[in-house]
């Protein structure tokens, strides 16, 4: 208590304070306190996990969107949206012989 200055919050000296924080009723409460404290930790850890990870999908998929928009997709780069060259003739193979 007196790390944090909470002595000052409850009007007790230092003195007081340390004779407080010795009682084994004091670890009782810092344990019980502990307990209901866990399990809070755990799910704000898991809803932070699972915030990350939602934020990142999101980023993810605007950023395939911006992609798209701006690049017209992966077509671009393979050639199907260039400029194809008119085919004058036709050409067939065909096997000769019987």
């Amino acid at each position: 208590m007196i790390q944090f200055g909470l002595y000052s919050d409850f009007k007790m000296t230092p003195q007081e304070v340390n004779r407080v924080v010795n009682l084994p009723e004091w670890r009782t409460v810092l344990e019980e306190l502990a307990v209901m404290i866990k399990p809070r930790r755990e799910d704000l850890a898991f809803r932070t996990t699972k915030q990350k990870r939602w934020n990142q999908r999101a980023k993810d998929q605007q950023a395939h969107k911006d992609f798209l928009e701006e690049h017209r997709g992966t077509g671009k780069f393979s050639g199907k949206y260039a400029p194809q060259p008119q085919q004058i003739e036709l050409i067939w193979t065909m096997p000769w012989g019987c």
